[in-house]
């Protein structure tokens, strides 16, 4: 090692020829120990070179001083980013995070490697190829933040490769309208039929149906606003045919029947939603998958989950020649380019520009 001229800092010669330029962050106010930030050039005066701009981002506040780790990291992502999306996105960004990052967490985020993601995603190649997919974004995500304040300089996360035996998922189905008619007739006088004719009827995420209210419906005007989970907020106001309406009336009736009888014991609340358990708390997932998982076993018509229930209402609405602009307004996305993408096997927009040219006309 070639010992470095006075004033010139600490910059050395390793034996294989590169220069290596370090400079010293103080003791790190958690643990004690030394921090340190080095650059490499293949000349000194390349390395004086960078070792300067790293001092000089370092004083203006570029980059971090400290070395956090992949956990760290996440937990800041989850607080400053994902703190401003829908409640919806937080939870589904703060329960992959909780339930899967933690094998990676106490690596350094400048150590992490694609070997180690890889590793990360294989133990998990029992779920499917789009849940996998979700994790990899996720970490990328959280590296892509790190990147912003230069605590990592490549994001490993977008050069791992996806398990070799991942499994694909499943598309999602879409009911006929027989069996659409079938699973509200085997649903007939359950507590939460009411439910299914909403979810069938309106096309709504299962989110935004558990948090509709009884402000939202307007049961003389045959209207049910919906207040988007995935758009900001974004409201739309939905016509539904009158047999979904009259299923809210009796619905409504049950409802107010439970309270009297539960009396103090009804979580007052809660008492706008439309949709609530037995114990007049809000319908969760978990439960609503099982709901519909036991009417469509009860109706023979094969595994069903609610999403589909959406899924089910789009295609049809399609099959019927609804065009593909009116259909992505129903469904509360931002532009028919996102219906085309989720629904594409069942829809082929209508061009109607140029159907009144009649060339036979002189």
């Amino acid at each position: 090692m070639t010992r470095r001229a006075k004033g010139e800092g600490s910059i050395f010669q390793q034996g294989d020829g590169r220069w290596i330029g370090r400079v010293d962050l103080g003791p790190d106010p958690r643990t004690g120990r030394r921090r340190q930030r080095k650059v490499t050039a293949s000349t000194k005066a390349g390395a004086a070179k960078r070792l300067r701009d790293l001092r000089a981002e370092i004083t203006s506040g570029i980059i971090a001083t400290e070395r956090p780790s992949v956990g760290d990291l996440a937990e800041r992502w989850l607080e400053r980013v994902v703190s401003r999306k829908s409640e919806t996105m937080q939870g589904m960004y703060r329960s992959l995070a909780d339930r899967h990052l933690a094998p990676l967490a106490s690596i350094k985020a400048d150590q992490l490697t694609v070997r180690h993601v890889e590793d990360w995603l294989d133990a998990r190649s029992h779920l499917s190829r789009s849940t996998l997919k979700k994790l990899r974004s996720l970490l990328a995500q959280v590296l892509d933040y790190g990147r912003k304040y230069r605590v990592v300089t490549v994001n490993v996360a977008r050069d791992a490769d996806m398990p070799p035996g991942a499994k694909q998922s499943r598309h999602p189905r879409s009911l006929t309208r027989e069996e659409a008619a079938q699973l509200l007739r085997t649903a007939s006088g359950l507590r939460l039929e009411a439910w299914l004719h909403v979810m069938l009827g309106t096309g709504a995420r299962p989110g935004e149906i558990a948090a509709l209210t009884w402000f939202d419906i307007d049961l003389d005007a045959g209207t049910i606003r919906i207040v988007a989970t995935k758009t900001g907020g974004q409201v739309r106001v939905l016509r539904v045919a009158p047999s979904v309406i009259d299923v809210l009336r009796s619905h409504r009736k049950r409802q107010s029947e439970e309270r009297l009888l539960m009396g103090d014991m009804w979580p007052a609340e809660h008492d706008t939603l439309v949709f609530r358990s037995e114990a007049g708390t809000p319908i969760d997932a978990a439960n609503a998958r099982r709901f519909v998982r036991a009417v469509a076993d009860a109706a023979e018509i094969g595994h069903l989950t609610p999403y589909e229930l959406r899924h089910t209402h789009a295609s049809i609405l399609s099959d019927a020649g609804t065009h593909v602009e009116a259909l992505a307004d129903r469904m509360g996305h931002r532009d028919s380019r996102t219906t085309l993408t989720y629904y594409r096997r069942q829809i082929t927009p209508v061009i109607e520009v140029g159907a009144d040219l009649d060339m036979s006309v002189g």
